[in-house]
């Protein structure tokens, strides 16, 4: 195959190529809404027994993006992406032979820990591979999480109606085997040296030659701790807004066609969001573009306690998702900027752990509010302090001193 003897032009293409990645997997993950019903039904649970499901995955996910990032150091992004991509289709098609929601379960853990392995080297590209434009190049991935949900759900659905659920996990799963060996493949072609394993003491950051803290160091650093509690925040109103949306619409009078609508609005906002913020924060800094977006996070957020015409619902969700889109795209590029790139798997391996706990409680909250006041105000509000304290935090955040 062809190689390109223009670096700008294969490290661009590799950026391309992790965004589908993201897209495909991420996009196929968060369609889970489009066979629970079916799932309920033939398995013969509720339909909170088969959303445990769904839960449960999303804390292996977690987990194993500590273990996905250290394997990503040590063996090379292309190689993890690979294996992550593969036990993702795995995943789907054993699920698809489900007769028990303890074997689905199983699956989807499965489901789980392909997907960390997929996501947390396709972010860790761009910091491993650009000096500049760092922001955007991880906000151009990064949107593949926002577009991949809103191209591929309605998909999801057509297939089920259909086909079938089964027979949809079985597409699912193949499709995406066949995509990663395809990807990863094209991935090594390219030849991008800063992606390739290197023994720690011949790594040569292109950020800073002086930064390469390593993660036990990075633990031991507050200001770490301070990023991953502002993203601990963000997460919890991020999932308020996606699990609670669509059924707080409803109770607000509108059709469920015109709910799915408006939280879908949330996923568009999210793939613009993401390479907008990179962009901005490459050129006016990262705490900036995160103090305003937060901001505007939490506005919006109290706005849902309002009642609006429809309309600015459609407004409200766009601009949230390009918010969080935006602000989740700048943990990873600011995570580069204050501690090298040499161990930046395994540290936004556990930085990411943010999201699992966040989302968790975020979740949580919303329900046990909803069913002890039958309304959503109440966690809107909290979820607005919320925001209001991690607005602050953003002030103090600084880059650490030299070890």
């Amino acid at each position: 195959m062809k190689t390109f003897n223009n670096k700008i032009s294969r490290e661009w293409i590799i950026v391309g190529l992790s965004f589908f990645m993201i897209l495909l997997t991420i996009g196929i993950y968060f369609s889970f809404g489009a066979y629970l019903i079916n799932l309920s039904e033939e398995l013969n649970c509720s339909r909170s027994d088969i959303s445990l499901v769904f839960s449960l995955s999303l804390v292996v996910y977690s987990a194993f993006m500590v273990v996905m990032g250290i394997l990503s150091d040590r063996y090379g992004i292309e190689r993890t992406i690979c294996v992550g991509g593969i036990l993702f289709g795995i995943g789907y098609i054993l699920g698809g032979f489900s007769t028990k929601i303890w074997i689905l379960c199983f699956c989807f853990g499965v489901v789980a820990i392909g997907l960390a392995g997929v996501f947390i080297p396709s972010v860790s590209v761009p910091s491993k591979s650009f000096k500049n434009n760092k922001g955007l190049a991880i906000g151009i991935i990064m949107s593949g999480g926002g577009l991949g949900p809103f191209l591929i759900t309605p998909l999801v659905t057509y297939l089920v109606l259909l086909l079938d659920w089964r027979n949809t996990f079985f597409i699912q799963g193949t499709t995406c085997i066949i995509l990663t060996v395809m990807i990863t493949y094209f991935m090594k072609t390219m030849e991008v040296p800063s992606l390739k394993p290197k023994p720690v003491e011949k790594q040569e950051s292109l950020v800073d030659a002086e930064i390469s803290w390593n993660l036990n160091q990075v633990l031991k650093n507050y200001m770490f701790w301070l990023i991953y509690f502002v993203y601990v925040l963000t997460s919890i109103g991020f999932t308020v807004v996606v699990v609670h949306l669509f059924p707080y619409l409803i109770g607000k009078g509108l059709s469920a066609i015109l709910a799915g609508y408006i939280l879908g609005q949330v996923g568009i906002g999210r793939g613009c969001g993401a390479p907008l913020a990179g962009f901005l924060s490459d050129r006016f800094g990262r705490k900036i573009i995160m103090f305003y977006l937060l901001t505007l996070q939490g506005l919006l957020i109290i706005a849902l306690t309002f009642t609006i015409p429809v309309y600015a619902y459609f407004i409200a969700a766009f601009f949230y998702g390009i918010s969080v889109g935006g602000m989740v795209s700048q943990f990873p590029a600011i995570a580069v900027d204050f501690y090298g790139y040499k161990f930046l798997g395994s540290i936004f391996g556990v930085l990411n752990t943010a999201f699992g706990l966040g989302g968790a409680f975020g979740a949580f909250i919303a329900g046990f509010f909803f069913d002890l006041f039958n309304t959503y105000n109440y966690t809107y509000y909290i979820c607005g302090i919320l925001y209001g304290v991690g607005i602050l935090l953003i002030i103090f955040i600084k880059k650490p001193d030299a070890r």
